[in-house]
């Protein structure tokens, strides 16, 4: 199915690739407010996975699932319960709102392994004065020093470049850059923090601060070796096929190269479903 139809005026008309019509708007007024509800993966007409993101009455996440639909599955679910400024994952995991402002100041979890092993993970995030995430300290059962801190750096609300080190900040281990088209502005749409390996079934509902303001058109992302700094690996993803609604929402893009591992939900073909309020 085309993403575009040539009109008798020989100009091109955006469509909706979901409905093959011509694209609409999203939010019904102008001081409406949308989320992403749904980030589906798909070729042609055929739906192969889908994130599926569910708010309450006070519009507030209140499950994740994650459904592989070929074989007809949910792999992944998570329910939200919120206390104060506390959000409740589940027995062992739990994130701290900003009271004001709903950004994730901290995170905890537990990942498990084979054998009954398992990580305490805790993360803090800090936020600059124009709401833009600038730093996320990471510590490994219970230490007192972060063992890796990633840097995030900005031109205006677009990230163009993470770096993640060990805490002691002699080592790089991770590096990502960041191209954008900047003859288009878009609402706001997903986070692109590629060092978010635990974070991101939660980045396109949370709130990890500003949303960039353009299309993001590539991602390089280098690894490095810790002994000596030398390039270990490499993911370039490019991003294009965009369509977007007439108020400028994105409702797909198609990646290719390799993917991000940090960002696990874009690879391939992805519509985007979204929710007002």
């Amino acid at each position: 199915m085309s993403m575009w139809q040539l009109a008798c005026s020989k100009t091109f008309i955006e469509t909706d690739p979901g409905t093959g019509g011509q694209s609409g708007s999203i939010a019904t007024a102008t001081d409406t407010l949308c989320g992403i509800a749904a980030i589906r993966q798909v070729n042609g007409s055929t739906l192969y996975n889908e994130w599926v993101y569910t708010r309450n009455a006070s519009q507030q996440t209140s499950r994740i699932q994650f459904r592989d639909l070929i074989a007809a599955a949910t792999t992944f679910s998570q329910t939200f319960q919120y206390k104060g400024d506390t959000i409740l994952l589940d027995t062992t995991s739990w994130m701290i709102r900003e009271p004001k402002t709903g950004r994730i100041q901290q995170f905890f979890t537990r990942v498990a392994y084979a054998g009954a092993l398992y990580d305490n993970i805790y993360y803090t995030y800090q936020y600059d004065s124009n709401g833009r995430l600038k730093q996320k300290q990471t510590y490994y059962n219970q230490t007192l020093t972060p063992d890796y801190i990633t840097f995030y750096y900005y031109n205006g609300n677009n990230l163009i470049n993470c770096q993640l080190f060990t805490g002691d900040q002699k080592q790089r281990l991770l590096q990502s850059k960041f191209s954008y088209d900047l003859t288009r502005q878009i609402k706001p749409w997903i986070y692109l923090f590629t060092d978010a390996f635990h974070e991101y079934p939660y980045l396109p509902i949370l709130n990890f601060g500003v949303y960039p303001q353009n299309p993001v058109t590539e991602i390089q992302t280098f690894l490095y070796n810790v002994s000596d700094d030398s390039l270990k690996d490499q993911w370039t993803t490019r991003f294009n096929g965009y369509v977007f609604s007439s108020d400028n929402y994105t409702l797909q893009v198609t990646t290719s190269g390799q993917p991000q591992q940090g960002l696990g939900f874009l690879i391939g073909t992805q519509r985007f479903d979204y929710q007002c309020w």
